[in-house]
């Protein structure tokens, strides 16, 4: 079904994400359930769904740009504080990185949770990004999810900075 949406028009850029995961035969929406009482196995197993579904998607792909790569961590540690690390899913992020440094493919570096008193909370995260330098990436979008009128393009500055001092 992608490549007939795809073959609909001639698009400059396609962006590929990631925001849903079917578990147990449900789909989780990471923007929308709520994770404050879900057991710690089962966020850690969402995870590695999660990435797989990733890792799935830049196998096959048909995207100019990888997008919101840690977008899960955004509410389970950003809005319920649970304190869930992606150790165990660090070996397929770097997979993923070194496939879309293969394929020439972007890197989004989302900014959306970004503020004056927090201008670096990128997603990826600021390792995650020097991670992605390390295996040699070079190829990065900015976007600041500007759902709302104003917050177009913010943090782009600090994210520029943020490249350029780290190569």
């Amino acid at each position: 079904r992608l490549d007939t949406a795809l073959g609909f028009y001639d698009y400059d850029i396609v962006l590929a994400s990631v925001h849903l995961i079917d578990y147990k035969d449900k789909w989780v929406q990471f923007s929308s359930d709520d994770f404050s009482k879900t057991d710690s196995r089962q966020l850690q197993d969402m995870l590695d769904i999660y990435f797989e579904y990733m890792l799935r998607s830049v196998y096959d792909n048909q995207f100019s740009t990888l997008c919101h790569v840690t977008y899960p961590m955004r509410y389970i540690n950003g809005i319920y504080k649970r304190g869930i690390t992606l150790d165990r899913n660090i070996k397929t992020i770097e997979d993923i990185f070194k496939i879309i440094i293969d394929k020439n493919t972007c890197l989004e570096i989302n900014t959306a949770k970004c503020t004056k008193e927090n201008p670096f909370a990128f997603c990826p995260e600021s390792e995650l990004i020097k991670l992605y330098l390390s295996l040699g990436g070079r190829m990065f979008t900015l976007g600041s999810d500007s759902h709302i009128a104003g917050s177009e393009g913010r943090c782009f500055t600090e994210a520029s900075e943020f490249l350029k001092s780290h190569g």
